[in-house]
């Protein structure tokens, strides 16, 4: 895994993929999550960003994170 610093937000395939496969699972997701509900300049957490950033340079695919679920 890479640690170099990342800027800006994951490509916009990984921010779908995490928010459509991964999300729903967290347990903060339905009544905690402002990113999830869509507010008005809510960030995502940072598992979400890790996620996300692992997606695109492909160290994860969709696919493992599903089996850990």
């Amino acid at each position: 895994i890479s640690f170099k610093k990342r800027r800006g937000k994951p490509g916009v395939s990984s921010i779908k993929a995490v928010s459509q496969n991964i999300c729903p699972e967290c347990p903060y997701y339905e009544d905690d999550c402002d990113f999830a509900a869509e507010k008005k300049g809510a960030l995502p957490c940072g598992g979400f960003i890790l996620l996300g950033h692992l997606l695109d340079e492909d160290i994860i695919n969709i696919d493992d994170m599903k089996n850990i679920l």
